[in-house]
This record gives structure tokens, sequence and C-alpha cells, in this order.
């Protein structure tokens, strides 16, 4: 082989050599630029999955502080109830309604509406062969049972469930109360069915 060719021949593989030192010097950085984009969102989601359980935890923790305290107000309100039931009539006859008892509590709710009596005065015998009517006592059970909380009628309270401030009648009545009640089944009916409708679709059901 002359020269010429040698040198012809060594020029070929080092072109050959450079050329493939530059593909190899490409992929390799290709790789690692892959690689450390990958490390990047693995990071995130990690970052992302760590905040979404600390989210949830939160939730958690904050859901059985708040069912803890609901318990406990109803135990509470629940053992005044009883008493209460046991001292006071919580439905009088509608001649029992007097003057002084007008306004006397507020029936109302969030779902539906708590039980509201109405604000006219009404003497005795004025609304003959009507639904007997509601004392304040009972407009406070009803009410405080549905909020959780405690809800007065008037005086008639948790910090009051003496007779003078329980046994009063008011404008509420039974009428009043199967309506109030209709009102609020409905509601829980429908949030109900929200609430499953909710369930079903964070696991992907729907």
């Amino acid at each position: 082989m002359s020269a010429l060719a040698v040198r012809l021949l060594g020029g070929l593989l080092l072109m050959l050599a450079v050329a493939s030192g530059s593909y190899w010097a490409g992929d390799h950085n290709r790789n690692n630029a892959w690689l450390a984009k990958q490390a990047t969102v693995e990071r995130d989601a990690h970052s992302k999955y760590e905040a979404e359980v600390k989210h949830g935890d939160e939730a958690v923790g904050s859901f059985v502080v708040e069912h803890q305290a609901m318990q406990s107000d109803f135990q509470n309100l629940t053992e005044k109830f009883n008493g209460l039931s046991k001292r006071v009539p919580l439905v009088v006859a509608d001649g029992a309604r007097s003057a002084c008892a007008a306004g006397a509590s507020s029936l109302g709710l969030d779902p539906g509406a708590q039980l509201q009596p109405r604000p006219e005065t009404l003497g005795s015998g004025e609304r003959a062969g009507d639904s007997p009517v509601l004392t304040a006592g009972a407009v406070w059970v009803w009410n405080s049972a549905l909020t959780g909380t405690d809800q007065p009628s008037g005086s008639c309270g948790s910090l009051d469930t003496s007779e003078a401030a329980c046994a009063v009648a008011t404008s509420a009545t039974l009428d009043d109360a199967w309506a109030n009640h209709r009102t609020n089944a409905q509601a829980c009916a429908e949030n109900r069915l929200a609430h499953d409708r909710l369930i079903d679709f964070l696991k992907g059901k729907n």
C-alpha cells in the first residue's frame, strides 16, 4: 500500500473516530438531560403527593375534632331535653295560648328551616278547632335538635329550662311542626342523594 493510501486511510479512520465520539457525546448529553428532567418530574410528583397526604390528614383531623364537639353538644342537649320532658308539657291545647306568649319563641334551620311560630298575639279560644300548640320548651327542643346547638325559644334554653320559661304556649301548632318536618326531611333526602353521588364520583364509579 502506497504512502498516499495509508494517509488517506488514516484520515478516514480519524474522521470516523471524531464523528463517533461526537455522536456518543451528544447521546450522552441527551441522556443526562432526559434523566435530569425525569428526576425533576418525579420530585414534583412526590412533592404534590406529600402535599395531598398532608391536606387529607388535616381534613380528617378537622372532621374528627368537629364531630367529637358535635357529639358532645348532642349528648349535653339530650340530657337537658330528657329532663325537660319530665317536667314541662311540650304540647298544650290551643286555648292555653296567652297574649304574653306571643313572640316568646322562634322556630327555624339549615338544611330546611327551623320552626317559626307566627308572631301574632291570639287570645284564648280565638282559634278553636285548630291544631294544639307547642310550648316554648318544645320549640327549643325541636330547633336545637335540628342544629345540634342550643337554640333558645324566648327565655327557654339550656340556661333556663324552668317551667316558667318553657311551659308557656307559643303560636306554633302541631300542623306547623309537621310541615316543618316535611321541609327538613326533603332537604335531608336531597342532601343525602348529592352526598352519595359525590362519593361515587370520587371513587370513580361514574
